[in-house]
């Protein structure tokens, strides 16, 4: 099995653009192999009042929400 981990940076007014975009092109092709594991697409998420509450955080952790799951019906 091969996991792909592809990270990208796009303005916050394209992010619902750039993923109409992914489903239409590789997302699609993707779901329709049939050896296919899934796909999940993922984006960025902070939340400044995280930051009332800690004391320190780690820079190697990222939040996101996901936006695509090949999973789901």
């Amino acid at each position: 099995m091969v996991t792909r981990i592809w990270r990208v940076s796009t303005r916050k007014i394209h992010a619902g653009e750039y993923l109409d975009y992914l489903r239409e092109t590789g997302l699609k092709v993707y779901v329709s192999i049939r050896a296919f594991a899934g796909a999940d697409v993922d984006r960025a998420c902070y939340y400044p009042e995280d930051d009332r509450y800690l004391l320190n955080k780690s820079e190697t952790v990222d939040h996101f929400e996901i936006v695509f799951d090949s999973h789901a019906g």
